[in-house]
C-alpha cells in the first residue's frame, strides 16, 4: 500500500545558516528524503529540481526557496496552511503538490513531475502571438480561479511561476513559495505584477489576482511589462497612482475594445475590477478576436527567423530523457544503414583546432554571459541590503557552478572563478551584517567588482 503524502516536512530549525543555498545541489543530493536526478533552471531566489523518491518512487519537481532572512516562523507557518489548501486544488492548469517542508537546503516545494520552457524564457524578446497569449490567458485564469475557490490567495503571478508544457500553460507555484509580501521591493521579478494594495504593504484580496494576471497579459501582448521603469520604488508608486495603460498604444495590432478591458481590471480599487480572473480572461478573448486574422496575416508576412534551442528548453529536454530513461530501465540504441550517394568530393584540411584552453575560456564566457548580466543588474538595482544579499548568492553559486567544468581552462582562469565566487560570497555576508557595518559591505562591494573585472580580463587573454 502506498504511504500517504505529507503535507509538511521539517528538518531545518529557524536559526540556520543560509549560506549553504549558494552551493547547487549536485545530482544523487538528498533533500528530506528526495533525491536530486539534476537541475532544470535557476531563478534568482529559488533552484527547480528534478527528483525522485526513493530508488523507484515515481519523479517529481523540486522548487528549492532561498531561505531568506524574512523567512520566520511567520512565513513558516503560512507556508504549511497554504500547502494545504493547495493539495485540494484539481486543476489540469495548476501543478499538484505532493510536500512541502524546509530541509538544511532551505524551504522546498515538492510537485508533480512537469518539464516545459518557463514563459519568462519565451518573453524574452517580444510578446507572444494574439491567439497563443489568449489561450494562455484562459488556462491561467482558470488555475487562479481553481486556487481561489480553495482559499489560496495567489497575489502576484510573474512569468516564472508559468511554465509552458505540451498540455498548455501550467502555473508552477501560485504565490505560495513567495509568502506573504512584507517588502514589495524584495520580491525578486514580481514586483512588475503586484496589485496595488500590495504595493501598499496590504494583504491580497480576490480581484489582486486579476490585476497581477492583467499585468502578466500585457507583457504577453506588448513584450513589455505595464510600467517599465529602472527602480522598483517608481513600479510601485506607478501602480498606486498612475493610470492604467493602454496596450494598443504599445501594440498598434491590438484592438481599442482591450483596452477598455485591461482599464478594468487594472482599476486603482479593487472592487471596480472583475470578480475574477475567469471573467478578465474571457472578456479579454473577446475583444482579442477581431485582431485574430490581421495578427495571422502579420505572422505569415513576417520573415521566419531560425531561433535556437534555449539552454532552459535544452535542460529541461536532457532531463525528461533522463527520467524517462530511469523509469524505463534500460534504452535502446539505433544504427543507420549504408546509402547508395557518390562519396563526398575531398575537403581541404581542416585549419588548426585553437588550444583547448582558449576553447574552454570562449565556453565560460558562453556560460556566464546572460546570466552574469542579468544578475549583476539585479544587484545594481537591488533597493535592499537582503536583496543584494540574494543576489551575491546566486552569483557565487553560478561561479562555483562553472568552475566545477573548468577543468581545461587556465590556472589564471580557475582562479579568477575562485576569486570571483568568494567576493560575492563575503559580499552577500556583508549584505546581512548590521548597519554599523557599513564600511565592511562598502568594501567587499567593491572587491566583488573588482574580481568580476579581473575574471573578465582573464578570460579575454585565454580566450584570444
Amino acid at each position: 500500500m502506498a504511504a500517504p503524502e505529507l503535507d509538511w516536512q521539517e528538518e531545518r530549525s529557524p536559526g540556520d545558516d543560509p549560506a549553504a543555498f549558494s552551493r547547487p545541489l549536485a545530482p544523487g543530493s538528498g533533500v528530506s528524503g528526495w533525491q536530486v536526478v539534476g537541475a532544470i533552471r535557476e531563478e534568482p531566489d529559488n533552484v527547480l529540481y528534478a527528483v525522485t523518491r526513493g530508488g523507484d518512487g515515481p519523479p517529481a519537481c523540486l522548487k528549492l526557496i532561498d531561505p531568506s532572512p524574512l523567512h520566520d516562523s511567520g512565513y513558516f507557518r503560512h507556508l504549511r496552511r497554504a500547502a494545504r489548501r493547495w493539495r485540494r486544488v484539481d486543476n489540469p492548469h495548476l501543478v499538484r503538490l505532493v510536500e512541502a517542508g524546509r530541509s538544511p537546503s532551505g524551504p522546498y516545494l515538492a510537485t508533480a513531475l512537469f518539464v516545459g520552457a518557463s514563459l519568462a524564457d519565451e518573453l524574452e524578446g517580444d510578446g507572444l502571438p494574439v491567439v497563443d497569449a489568449s489561450r494562455i490567458g484562459i488556462e491561467l485564469a482558470s488555475a487562479l480561479d481553481a486556487a481561489l475557490d480553495a482559499g489560496l490567495s495567489p497575489g502576484a503571478l510573474t512569468p516564472q511561476d508559468v511554465t509552458l508544457t505540451s498540455a498548455g500553460a501550467l502555473v508552477t507555484d501560485p504565490g505560495v513559495g513567495r509568502g506573504p509580501v512584507r517588502e514589495p521591493t524584495d520580491v525578486f521579478g514580481a514586483v512588475d505584477y503586484l496589485s496595488p494594495e500590495e504595493a501598499r504593504g496590504e494583504r491580497p484580496v480576490p480581484q489582486s489576482a486579476v490585476y497581477s494576471l492583467a499585468c502578466l497579459m500585457h507583457r504577453c501582448l506588448t513584450g513589455a511589462p505595464p510600467y517599465p521603469r529602472d527602480l522598483a520604488e517608481a513600479v510601485l508608486y506607478a501602480h498606486v497612482v498612475e493610470p492604467p495603460p493602454r496596450p494598443s498604444e504599445r501594440n498598434s495590432s491590438l484592438p481599442a475594445e482591450v483596452d477598455a478591458v485591461f482599464e478594468r481590471a487594472m482599476a486603482a480599487t479593487p472592487q471596480q475590477r472583475q470578480p475574477g480572473p475567469g471573467r478578465f480572461a474571457h472578456e479579454l478573448a473577446a475583444a482579442l478576436g477581431g485582431s485574430r486574422v490581421a495578427g495571422a496575416a502579420a505572422r505569415a508576412e513576417r520573415p521566419q527567423r531560425r531561433r535556437e534551442p534555449r539552454p532552459a528548453l535544452r535542460r529541461a529536454g536532457a532531463l525528461a530523457a533522463v527520467i524517462a530513461l530511469c523509469a524505463a530501465g534500460g534504452f535502446a540504441l539505433g544504427s543507420s544503414g549504408g546509402t547508395d550517394e557518390a562519396p563526398a568530393p575531398p575537403r581541404a584540411a581542416p585549419p588548426p583546432a585553437p588550444p583547448a584552453s582558449a576553447m574552454a575560456a570562449v565556453e565560460i564566457a558562453d556560460k556566464l554571459e546572460v546570466r552574469r548580466a542579468r544578475l549583476r543588474e539585479r544587484l545594481a538595482g537591488a533597493r535592499t541590503r537582503t536583496g543584494q544579499a540574494r543576489v551575491a548568492r546566486r552569483l557565487s553559486g553560478l561561479y562555483a557552478s562553472v568552475a566545477r567544468g573548468a577543468e581545461e581552462a587556465t590556472p589564471g582562469v580557475r582562479r579568477a572563478l575562485a576569486d570571483a565566487r568568494r567576493a560575492h560570497a563575503r559580499l552577500a555576508a556583508a549584505a546581512t551584517a548590521r548597519r554599523a557595518e557599513q564600511r565592511a559591505w562598502a568594501a567587499a562591494r567593491a572587491a566583488a567588482r573588482r574580481a568580476d573585472a579581473a575574471l573578465a580580463r582573464e578570460l579575454s587573454r585565454s580566450a584570444g
